[in-house]
């Protein structure tokens, strides 16, 4: 006996299959299709909207490069964030290890505020809705916004040497609406360390229209600068 539904879909068209049973839909019947893996859907059509930067070489990034990074312009941005050093004892002292994975964030998008300030922002994509109130629901975890000081950390000699206006850190959420919504914000005293301008002490919480991200990434191209302006303030 089986209880779980898609193990009893799974059983279903196997005796199928097995039986060269035919099987057909009316043309009338609705169909509802979906995905198991939104997030990564999300993720995908928020990298073209807000024009990730991450898989360009830093000569395509439309900056004039500064020392160190004017020698590794062929280096792609996503490579310029350190990797965790593994070492083994050896003898009296140690040994280093190869390269392992290291932080990768969601988008980089590089552009300007409403003030023309340049902005360095780095934004991840969450598929839920959170909603936040006397009950908090459906937030990013601690590890989510651990992750996005780390990030801002991780980029902090970039960010510096090119005299970037200030780093904004957010969090990218789908909605119904028709209209991006600043929607909430998040700190971390105590455990984040206070950052000077440029860096940002708090990551954003912003709800974007799920159709307007939809329809950039399937035209292939960036959200409009009101819309992205809504975002980098």
């Amino acid at each position: 006996m089986q209880f779980v539904t898609w193990k009893q879909d799974v059983i279903d068209l196997l005796l199928r299959y097995v039986g060269e049973d035919d099987s057909t839909v009316r043309q009338d019947t609705p169909l509802c299709l979906g995905t198991s893996s939104f997030y990564h859907v999300w993720e995908e059509a928020c990298k073209v909207a807000f024009d990730d930067a991450l898989g360009k070489r830093l000569t395509e990034l439309g900056v004039e490069l500064a020392a160190p990074f004017d020698a590794i312009g062929g280096t792609k941005l996503i490579d310029v964030i350190p990797r965790p050093q593994w070492t083994v004892p050896a003898g009296n002292g140690e040994e280093g290890c190869g390269d392992v994975a290291t932080l990768i964030p969601d988008t980089v998008l590089l552009h300007h505020d409403r003030a023309g300030n340049s902005v360095f922002a780095i934004l991840d994509a969450k598929y839920y809705t959170p909603e936040l109130g006397a009950n908090v629901s459906g937030i990013p975890g601690v590890e989510s916004v651990t992750k996005q000081f780390l990030y801002q950390n991780a980029y902090r000699k970039f960010v510096l040497a090119h005299e970037y206006g200030h780093v904004v850190n957010a969090f990218l959420a789908p909605s119904a609406g028709d209209a991006i919504e600043h929607t909430g914000r998040v700190r971390f005293p105590g455990v984040i360390a206070d950052e000077e301008p440029p860096f940002s002490n708090v990551v954003e919480l912003y709800a974007l229209p799920a159709d307007m991200v939809f329809d950039a990434y399937l035209a292939g191209a960036m959200l409009d600068n009101a819309e992205l302006l809504a975002v980098l303030g």
